[in-house]
């Protein structure tokens, strides 16, 4: 209903889930052509590449990541989803730029709370000219009412003040010379610049809800573990330092 808007809730909750129907939708009515989504580097394949593999499999989508050469050679491929991590962008604006996405989804948007930040800036950029723009979080003011102010201004610059000092004086207050703290008033600010939102509860969607639960991430590997990898194929064997070694 809303071209730029905002989804709360946590983890499990169906975020990722919803964001794909409501874009599969926009699609199946012709007002979608291309969507970017910008998550954390570690959700890029097991939670959005799968949600989108399992609940829309008759459309292609590409992982933007590798080395620069890699991610400029992927920003030109002709699917429908582009999926990036957050720093990712800087690496490749100028070539997103040029796909011109109908809609962006960012997840995890607290990346983007400091609007003087060069990820902002470049996120900016892209936010500017798409059409649709959806933020997603768990917790948009996770240390202090001051966090919404650079997601705020990537969907709907009119909800906050042009400059970040202003913001801090409408949610928060001096009581010492280095000491700020919350405006009894803060949370209605915030909640009243952050519109329009759906905030997903998890007593609502999980109606028994185990005790922990099991989540997939990918992690790089670490240069250590790199060069070992290398010394296995080079060399077939690894000498670990404990001693003991390890074969194909």
């Amino acid at each position: 209903l809303h071209n730029r808007c905002y989804c709360f809730g946590g983890m499990g909750v169906g975020k990722t889930a919803a964001s794909v129907w409501a874009t599969e939708y926009l699609f199946s009515i012709g007002e979608l052509k291309k969507v970017l989504i910008v998550c954390t580097k570690t959700t890029i394949s097991p939670a959005w590449g799968d949600t989108l593999f399992m609940l829309a499999p008759s459309r292609a989508y590409t992982l933007l990541r590798g080395g620069r050469q890699k991610r400029l050679e992927l920003c030109r491929e002709p699917t429908v989803y582009h999926i990036i991590n957050h720093d990712g962008i800087k690496t490749c604006s100028k070539e997103l730029l040029e796909n011109h996405y109908d809609l962006i989804i960012i997840d995890e948007s607290t990346a983007f709370k400091t609007a003087t930040s060069d990820r902002w800036k470049y996120m900016n950029t892209l936010t500017k000219q798409a059409r649709r723009v959806w933020l997603l979080t768990g917790s948009p003011t996770p240390k202090s009412p001051e966090d919404a102010y650079g997601q705020v201004k990537l969907v709907d610059p009119s909800k906050v003040p042009p400059f970040f000092s202003a913001w801090r004086g409408m949610v928060m207050q001096q009581v010492s010379m280095y000491k700020w703290e919350a405006k009894p008033t803060a949370r209605e600010t915030v909640f009243n610049a952050m519109q329009p939102a759906i905030h997903i509860r998890k007593e609502d969607v999980l109606k028994s809800q185990p005790p922990t639960f099991k989540v997939l991430r990918e992690v790089e590997p670490t240069a250590e573990q790199n060069k070992l990898l290398g010394s296995l194929r080079k060399q077939e064997i690894i000498h670990t330092k404990n001693g003991s070694t390890v074969t194909p």
